[in-house]
This record gives structure tokens, sequence and C-alpha cells, in this order.
């Protein structure tokens, strides 16, 4: 079957989300405040599953918060929001004066940075507003090196017109595998034009096996039966040849017939190979491009070229970096949406992503720019399965960066069902080799009712703990509010209460506050939970409790943790 699906290429297409939100436009008057901002309310006083912050600000009363600069590296943001706007970080280095004041190479930087951004011929700022699947650049970056190949594990192929050719193999095969194995899979491209040569390979066979089966049965009408005896399960094992084999025996009830003649005659008419070129050509002419050249202008692999972008952050994408700086910092009690989490804190927008998987040069660069200019607390966009080597490594070493700068890095799981334990997504702690991260922190959402999202992703050594991710109330572009639901603003509920806790308390390391969340939270060990997980490559629904899926089992508690802290201070003097 897994050969079947590689030959018919459309079943191999994947739909990778950044972040799925959606959002419910809604005025503040229609709800009371409890409703709104529930992810502040507490378990034990308010019956709702939130984290504890109105607790844990009366628990905190008379003492003084530090400011705190956290780090929302995504899409844009409205700077202008009437919700927060005294809330966004100023680069005191920096003046908007179209000139580099700070000499750090980015002008204008005074709020932020838009690493997708560029300036046109006009000298106006523009953004992308799309970004190609990681696999699709995967592939453009190495099909020339080796989209023709085809091995059987041991010799490799290429195709000189109809004809199967063994050549060399590849002079860096272990990348050759990397493309076979993970590209192929990864890449809406790739898997296509695999399948182009997948119809090639097939009706190669296909003229091998009509040669045995006229031998074999010289003036008989050979039919489905016949076809089937070629298989010798006792036969030295060709790999290829069984390929071809599997996907012409499935042929047969596909074209509804019985006979070889017609599945011979489709093969040599070129029938399939058409319409894999077709469907590769049809997806080619859509998405060979995202404009990152005409817009952005830079190298995207190569970390040095880092004197690109803008300093425009209000773009088509503001929605969900809105959202998120409001869950985060939008002030309290003036009776404007939602109330935020820290008080103390300022938000630092970088923006590093917009509809598309992210370039991992853009993310890499923001947690640098962020650990360079005081952040505390990131926000990163959300795990990915595929980190091509060499840019992982830049992910790692940032994330090494930030963790010996003291910086908490927060990141959201994807929602795949799939369990972090077997199926490794990045970035996660483990990512450097004889090195585990001690200021990572993976999240995943939470309802107001305690029900963990059913669709994320979850693992009970990987994900460390659960935040309200669920019908939240924030603001929007334009001074507008809504609910939103999305891995982002469980991320940000996250991302909030680690500001919250290192505002008050800022001898805490962010090693330290990562072990006091995971240890502090709302316990929900024994609430039996249902979970969608993957099994045999389909998705099905089943019973789990808390410290089945997660490290910290339960919710993120504010409330709890302050609580911690006080009464180790208080032990402390005794």
């Amino acid at each position: 079957m897994k050969y079947f699906k590689f030959y018919h290429i459309g079943l191999l297409a994947l739909c990778l989300l950044f972040q799925p939100v959606s959002i419910v436009k809604i005025h503040s008057q229609e709800l009371p405040q409890k409703e709104l901002d529930w992810y502040n309310l507490s378990p034990t006083q308010d019956k709702v599953y939130g984290i504890g912050v109105n607790e844990a600000y009366r628990l905190l009363q008379g003492r003084k918060a530090k400011p705190i600069t956290v780090a929302l590296i995504g899409s844009g943001i409205d700077l202008m929001h009437e919700d927060y706007q005294t809330m966004i970080w100023q680069n005191r280095k920096e003046k908007l004066n179209g000139k580099d004041d700070d000499g750090n190479g980015l002008v204008d930087d005074v709020h932020g940075w838009n690493f997708l951004g560029g300036i046109d011929k006009d000298g106006t700022t523009i953004a992308m507003t799309s970004t190609m699947n990681q696999g699709d650049r995967e592939y453009f970056r190495l099909r020339e090196k080796y989209a023709d190949y085809i091995s059987d594990g041991k010799r490799f192929f290429r195709f000189q017109g109809d004809e199967m050719v063994e050549v060399a193999p590849p002079a860096n095969v272990q990348e050759y595998h990397y493309y076979r194995d993970t590209i192929v899979y990864e890449s809406p491209l790739a898997s296509r034009y695999a399948g182009i040569l997948a119809a090639k390979m097939v009706k190669h066979y296909t003229k091998v096996f009509d040669k045995k089966l006229k031998e074999r049965f010289p003036g008989q009408e050979i039919t489905q039966k016949e076809f089937e005896t070629l298989y010798d399960k006792n036969a030295p094992k060709d790999l290829l040849s069984d390929m071809a084999f599997m996907i012409l025996g499935y042929s047969f009830p596909l074209a509804k017939t019985n006979s070889w003649k017609k599945i011979y005659d489709v093969e040599m008419a070129g029938t399939p190979i058409k319409q894999a070129q077709q469907e590769y050509e049809a997806y080619l002419q859509k998405h060979s491009t995202d404009n990152r050249q005409t817009i952005v202008g830079d190298d995207p692999y190569n970390l040095l070229d880092n004197h690109y972008g803008n300093a425009d952050l209000l773009t088509e994408d503001a929605n969900v970096g809105t959202m998120e700086a409001s869950i985060i910092a939008a002030i309290r009690g003036n009776g404007k949406g939602a109330d935020g989490i820290c008080n103390a804190a300022r938000i630092m927008p970088l923006r590093a992503t917009t509809a598309g998987d992210p370039y991992l040069k853009d993310v890499a660069l923001a947690i640098r720019y962020a650990v360079d200019h005081g952040a505390k607390v990131m926000l990163l966009p959300s795990q990915n399965t595929l980190f091509p080597p060499v840019e992982r490594k830049w992910i790692a070493d940032a994330l090494y960066y930030a963790e010996q700068h003291d910086v908490l890095a927060i990141v959201p799981v994807t929602e795949s069902a799939q369990d972090l334990q077997k199926t490794t997504y990045y970035p996660n702690r483990k990512m450097i080799a004889g090195h585990e991260l001690t200021n990572l922190m993976i999240v995943a959402p939470s309802d107001k009712l305690g029900k963990p999202s059913l669709k994320a992703n979850y693992g009970k050594t990987e994900l460390d703990i659960h935040a309200p991710g669920k019908e939240i109330y924030s603001a929007g572009v334009g001074n507008t509010y809504g609910l939103s639901t999305g891995t982002g603003m469980a991320a940000a509920t996250l991302a909030g209460a680690a500001a919250l806790v290192r505002s008050y308390f800022p001898k805490l390391t962010a090693a330290e506050v990562r072990e006091l969340l995971n240890n502090s939270v709302t316990p929900m060990q024994d609430m039996e939970i249902e979970k969608t997980i993957v099994v045999n490559d389909r998705k099905v629904n089943d019973l789990f409790t808390y410290s089945d899926i997660s490290i910290s089992g339960g919710i993120v508690n504010v409330a709890n943790a302050v609580k911690k802290v006080l009464q180790e201070k208080n032990s402390t003097r005794k």
C-alpha cells in the first residue's frame, strides 16, 4: 500500500498550518467580564480552568514588578491598538529617522522588526504575505542533485528517454537519502515529481513483465490471474520490480478490468506519465515561488546575510500577533477588551511568519535579536517536523544562545494528533547533541472546562504543559475585539504567566521558571480526557489522563506558582 500511495501522488499532499486560529468578532458589552477573560480566573475560586491571574495579583499586592520584555516571534501586529499601545517595547538606542542609529544594521527598528519585509524601488515598505512549504523549498534546493535518481537500495538509476539506465551513486549519498526519505514525503512538489519517475519506472517494468508473460503463456489471453503468477516469494528481492508489480496489481480493479492487455496498452501509451506530469506542472505553476527574492532580496540560506527586512509591522497577517500581544499585555482594568496577564510586560514584535512555513533563518535571527535587545520571555512559531540539518543547527544555536542569556522560550505544538515521543518535532529540548535545553517550554491548548485540545500533539516526556487556548477574548487589528482559538493563544497565555512570574521575581532563572510552572499546575492527573491519536496512520479517539500526555500533568496556574515562590521566601527567612 505504501508504494501505491507513492505512485498515486495526490494522496501524498500535506497541509502544514502555522498556529491555526479561528476568530469570532464580538463586542465586550455582550458578555460579562468573567466570560470574556476566563483565562484570568481561578479553578478553585471561580470554578473555571483559567490560570489564576486575578488571584496571583491579590497575592502580590504591595509588591512592585520590574518591566519585562516579551518577544513575539510570529506575525505582524497593530502597534497602535488602544488596549496595549503603551505596553509596546521601545529600542531606546534607535530613532525613527531613516538611519541605523544603534548600528545593528537595521534601520528604524524602534519597536521591533519585520524579517519578511523589504523596500521597493520607490522607497515604499513592502512585505511577504505568504511563504512556501518548507519541503518545497528543500525540493528546489536539492532537485538538480537528486530528483532524477531512482534506487533499489543498492543500485542507482536514471532515465534516458524511456530507458532506465544504471548510473553511479550521487556524490553525497547521505544527502540523497535525506531527499528521498524526508523531502519526497514533506514536499508536495517533490512527491509529485517522484510520481512522474514512478510512472516511468512502472512503464519500464510493464515491458519486462509483458515479455515474461508471453514466454510463460504463449498465445494465451492473459488476465490478472496469470499476471499474479509472476510473483515468486523465493526469488531474490528486487525492490523496484516489486513496487511496479504491486502498482500494476492495483491497476486491475482501479481500471475495472481483468485484461492484462488493457493495462499494458494504458502503460505503453504513457497515460499515467502524462497524468503525473500534468499534476506536477499544475502544482508547480501555483507554488513555484513566494517572491522572497523580489521582496526581501536576501539569501535565505546564508545566516551572515542578516541586514534585511523593514520596520513595518502592521501587515495583512497582523491579527494573530495583535491577539497574542493583548493576551499577554493588554492594560488591566481599563474597561476595554479583556485584561492582559502581565501588567509589566513590554511587547517586542518580530515578524518572521505569515501564511505558510517560516524561513528558519528569520526565526534564528529573530531569536538572537530578542536576546540581544533584552527579552526575557519569547514566543516562537509552532513546531514542525521538517527542520533541514543546517537550518536546524541555526535554531539550536540560537536557542542555546538564549539559554546562555537566561531567556525563556515558549513553543506551541502543532495540531496533528501526534505523540511527540514517537514523531520528532522541532524545536525541542533535545535538538542539541549531548545537551538538553533548560529554557524551552512546549505548550498545548486547553479550554475553560479543563479539557485539552483534541487534535493537539502530546507527549508524556516532551509536552510541558497545557494553557487556555480556546475561545480566548482578545484584541484584533483596528481597535476590534473577538474570540480566538489556536495553539498560539495557548502559547501567549503561558508566555504571559512566565512574564508575570519573572516580573515580580526577576532573580528566578529561565530554567527555574520552567520548573516552577511545571510543578505548580492545576492538578489534572485524575481527570479522564479524550484525545485524538494516530494509530497505524489513522486518527482515532481514546481516553487518557493529563499525566499520560504531558510532563506536568496539568494546566498552568500562575497563582499556584506565586504561592510556591512566596512560601519558599518565607521559609528561607525563618
